[in-house]
């Protein structure tokens, strides 16, 4: 009524933006051994594995693997939030003894999940973790015996015993005898998982033994004497 050249005109709008959280994919793996430390051959490590659902949408089939165990298990669906746990089992072999450490990885990965606001690159949830233990080399003797002639006869030198870990070489030199061969020079090799013993015989070098027989005044008195003799 004040100004009837310029009428109000009742006018609005509104909108409303749909803000939908991201998708969050993280999954996580946690291995242990759960007796880690030093380890020998043949011992065997138990290893707990737990997969984590980390994001905030489930997750379907979620594989889990560790190869050096053997293990493949899937998981039907983890939940958010949720922890599955396994246990997986390796036993020390002479591989990892002659390495000095045990390595394992164990791996999850979840069925991709559409992310609407990318719907061209799903989402696929996955992570990995590892357990790196040292292993103890295994120690063996190496012992070489010295004979005269033939083995378990009478002794051309004392023995030689010494210890080395599995994968170490180990090079031992045969004592000198005066007027004897031996018939390995040098006794070498690399340390595997057991104790090793060698013989090395002496055999008696043979010598020529030459007599002449004369008189004083160099004429022979004698035919020569000649044998072949060995060495003692």
């Amino acid at each position: 009524p004040k100004d009837p050249d310029d009428p109000i005109v009742p006018e609005g709008e509104d909108d409303e933006e749909d803000e939908t959280e991201p998708i969050d994919g993280t999954l996580t793996v946690e291995k242990k051994a759960n007796n880690n430390g030093v380890k020998k051959l043949g011992d065997r490590v138990a290893y707990t594995i737990s997969v984590t659902n980390e994001g905030n949408v489930p997750y379907k089939n979620v594989k889990v693997d560790d190869n050096l165990a053997n293990m493949h298990e899937v998981i039907e669906v983890l939940e958010v939030g949720e922890t599955v746990t396994f246990t997986a089992y390796v036993t020390v072999t002479e591989e990892h003894v002659a390495a000095g450490h045990v390595l394992n990885v164990a791996t999850a990965e979840a069925d991709p999940i559409p992310d609407p606001k990318n719907p061209d690159e799903p989402i696929i949830p996955e992570d990995s973790d590892d357990e790196d233990i040292k292993t103890e080399k295994s120690k063996y003797r190496v012992i070489v015996r010295y004979w005269y002639e033939e083995v378990n006869g009478k002794k051309a030198a004392p023995d030689f015993k010494a210890q080395y870990e599995t994968g170490d070489s180990y090079y031992v030199t045969s004592p000198r005898v005066d007027g004897y061969t031996a018939d390995i020079q040098v006794v070498q090799g690399v340390m595997e998982t057991e104790d090793v013993v060698y013989d090395v015989i002496y055999t008696a070098i043979e010598y020529k033994l030459t007599i002449h027989y004369i008189y004083d005044n160099g004429e022979t008195a004698a035919p020569t004497y000649e044998d072949t003799l060995k060495a003692g």
